[in-house]
């Protein structure tokens, strides 16, 4: 798992990234939040795995990790799955 740093339109984020997936994160002083998932390839299992890692890894530091709502069933079962809280 790759983990490089991105200034997006303003905004500075921890860009996350195993296999075909990619996960855009904005990380405050006690949070890491999802802004961003992509997997060009579904059903494979990459997207859980890294989000496994990254919830992991987060909680470790001392920071909340959550994600904005899920724009895919898929992706909305994962976060349920994992455990990683889903602000409304």
């Amino acid at each position: 798992m790759i983990m490089t740093h991105k200034n997006i339109l303003g905004m500075d984020l921890e860009v996350w990234e195993h296999k075909s997936c990619l996960v855009q994160v904005g990380v405050g002083d006690n949070y890491a939040t999802i802004y961003f998932i992509e997997s060009k390839e579904q059903g494979k299992g990459h997207a859980q795995e890294l989000l496994k890692e990254m919830k992991e890894h987060y909680e470790y530091i001392g920071k909340t990790f959550g994600s904005y709502v899920a724009l895919t069933p898929g992706i909305k079962h994962l976060i349920q799955k994992l455990g990683i809280k889903e602000y409304k």
